[in-house]
């Protein structure tokens, strides 16, 4: 956490995204930011992805790869909700056998989810063989072990049905979007509460 160097970053809605971080001694490169609107007109959160640029070529959800996403907020947010949403999220796009394997740590990550207020950042980080982190304003609050638990969580946003399209695809845009700046994008009316 902390603060990104106007020259080392990119802009969404007057929140700035590194466009590099160094995780566990992994090196992420920034592949694409947006902005989430609820109804066309409220500014939810900005977000960005992060891929190692090793593996920037392969599909970022199903490989085995680090990988991050940063979401900045604009509302008070309570942790019920993220939980909530979380599930519905999940449901959405995995299989039923797929959600009820992984439904103990869809639990468990559930308990990790804070109140958070204008301003507050959360990261989903993906480290292979070491789990998912879940962290806000840099600080962690849990970490869940498995490759197909981070596949599922990160389809929330990536997925072939995300809370937003139009999010989903700034997420995935390689550098930073221009579009997600200053068009509203159509929203998922459940999502306004996702992490």
């Amino acid at each position: 956490y902390g603060t990104v160097s106007p020259a080392d970053a990119a802009t969404v809605a007057g929140r700035d995204f590194s466009t590099v971080k160094n995780m566990d001694g992994n090196v992420l490169e920034l592949r694409g930011t947006g902005l989430f609107r609820y109804l066309a007109a409220i500014k939810v959160v900005a977000g960005a992805f992060y891929v190692d640029p090793v593996y920037a070529h392969r599909d970022p959800l199903s490989a085995d790869v680090p990988k991050q996403i940063e979401l900045s907020y604009f509302l008070s947010i309570d942790a019920e909700d993220f939980a909530e949403v979380t599930h519905q999220g999940i449901r959405q796009n995995v299989d039923f056998a797929t959600y009820a394997k992984l439904k103990d740590r869809i639990d468990r990550f559930n308990t990790f989810y804070r109140d958070v207020k204008s301003g507050d950042r959360y990261t989903l980080t993906y480290i292979p063989g070491q789990g998912t982190t879940l962290a806000l304003n840099g600080v962690a609050t849990g970490t869940i072990s498995g490759r197909a638990f981070a596949e599922a969580i990160f389809r929330i946003w990536l997925g072939d049905k995300p809370m937003d399209e139009r999010f989903k695809n700034d997420l995935l845009t390689k550098g930073k979007s221009t579009a997600s700046t200053d068009t509203p994008s159509s929203s998922n009316s459940e999502a306004i509460c996702h992490v």
